[in-house]
């Protein structure tokens, strides 16, 4: 299976929460709505990162993997959506 075949598997079983979340981190607001855990999990699934220590949900951020996610999750949502657009603030 090739990386990118890996790529969309990861992002195809997603459930919506973690989209949720994924957001919330773009967009740099909805944290309360999104529990921890769901945070750590996008985490370890390289996702979303967040310096070494920190224990602040607001201190997530996406990882370049994290955003293709969201670029793809919007491409396969509104398919007049550009993949070489950058992903919507709002998400």
């Amino acid at each position: 299976m090739t990386q990118e075949q890996m790529q969309e598997r990861k992002i195809a079983a997603l459930a919506p929460h973690q989209i949720a979340a994924l957001r919330a981190v773009s967009a740099s607001c909805g944290f309360d709505n999104i529990d921890a855990f769901t945070f750590n999990v996008l985490g370890h699934k390289g996702l979303l990162k967040r310096p070494r220590g920190s224990k602040a949900k607001t201190d997530w951020q996406l990882t370049d993997e994290g955003r293709a996610a969201l670029e793809q999750l919007a491409l396969a949502e509104h398919p007049s959506f550009k993949a070489s657009s950058k992903v919507p603030a709002a998400w």
